[in-house]
């Protein structure tokens, strides 16, 4: 069975993407969480990611709901991300078999596709939602495009995302965002927590104006 969108992505809307940053990665996700985004995702080409994830979830700071660990790329890598705690699998590319691998051991997993053939693979497969990526290069166009001949999946857009668009894929039927470097790449906590609270906002916008044939879509 298909599992649900974990609740801290599915209500309010954002993952927060924590790739690189000039803070350390748990002062950026204190920064976050202090805003009202409870799920962040930690890729696995940050310098001590796994040791990130793994402190992460033996400490978890206040506000904190969900640990993703983001740029999988194999199995192998599935693996060592589960083994330091990860609660969500997130990946930038269309593999089947690290869908297949998440949902054989109970783990919620995002992929990221960007073509109709891609997102209907690794939905079959299990993947509790599809992140259309890199959503900038097709936009919403793009998006409303897919969601014609597959609306049963649940989609959430990563890459080059901003709060304009924020508001297009949540009034689109869209789940939310992810959130990386216009969110993270900040030296400043406060203006982490600001931007934050902006994209939830603008989350917020989008499922106020959907059409009325939206209102009830499933996060």
């Amino acid at each position: 069975m298909r599992p649900d969108v974990p609740e801290a992505i599915a209500g309010p809307g954002v993952v927060a993407v924590i790739r690189k940053p000039p803070l350390p990665p748990r002062q950026v996700v204190e920064a976050v969480a202090s805003g009202g985004i409870g799920a962040v995702e930690i890729t696995l080409n940050t310098p001590g990611a796994l040791r990130e994830i793994a402190e992460l979830v033996t400490h978890r700071p206040k506000g904190l709901q969900l640990i993703a660990a983001g740029t999988i790329l194999e199995v192998a890598d599935a693996e060592a991300a589960a083994a330091a705690g990860a609660e969500l699998i997130v990946t930038p590319v269309a593999s089947v078999e690290v869908v297949r691998w998440c949902v054989s051991n109970g783990i919620p997993v995002i992929p990221g596709a960007h073509t109709a053939t891609e997102i209907h693979a690794v939905w079959r497969a299990g993947a509790c939602a599809v992140k259309v990526y890199p959503y900038v290069t097709g936009g919403i166009d793009h998006l409303r495009t897919l969601m014609g001949p597959l609306p049963e999946v649940r989609y959430l857009a990563f890459g080059g995302v901003t709060v304009a668009h924020a508001v297009d894929v949540t009034m689109a039927g869209g789940i939310g965002v992810g959130m990386g470097s216009w969110l993270t790449d900040r030296t400043d906590p406060g203006e982490i927590t600001a931007r934050a609270a902006r994209v939830l906002d603008a989350v917020a916008e989008g499922r106020r104006r959907r059409l009325p044939e939206l209102q009830g879509v499933r996060p």
